[in-house]
């Protein structure tokens, strides 16, 4: 009974939340719909250029955490010369594969796949 209940009250968290956020995202038209084009232009400018921080921070991320669980052993405090040879390497192999993984997205992209 009590899994039935926990379910119940996260089904309806879940539920508040999506109406929340749809609530939100309906002022956000509505406030949209109020600026001129040009306003409109520079908001979702803006917004594309957060959106893309936001992605190379978390690539980063998962960059310098997947490369240091690669390379980095137990010699102490510091990476060695072996370790920081590892973790160049590696960064350079991920950004490189991410590079090659992006370009053929566009090229899938403009050739309308």
């Amino acid at each position: 009974q009590s899994n039935q209940v926990y379910k119940s009250s996260a089904s309806s968290v879940y539920c508040i939340h999506h109406q929340q956020r749809f609530q939100k995202t309906q002022r956000q038209y509505r406030i949209m719909d109020q600026l001129s084009p040009e306003q409109r232009q520079a908001v979702l400018m803006q917004a594309q250029q957060e959106a893309n921080q936001r992605i190379m921070q978390d690539l980063i991320q998962r960059m310098v955490k997947t490369c240091f669980n690669k390379c980095a052993g137990t010699s102490g405090e510091r990476l060695d010369s072996r370790e920081q040879s590892c973790m160049a390497s590696c960064q350079d192999q991920y950004l490189e594969t991410r590079a090659q993984v992006q370009k053929s997205l566009e090229q899938r992209q403009s050739s309308g796949m």
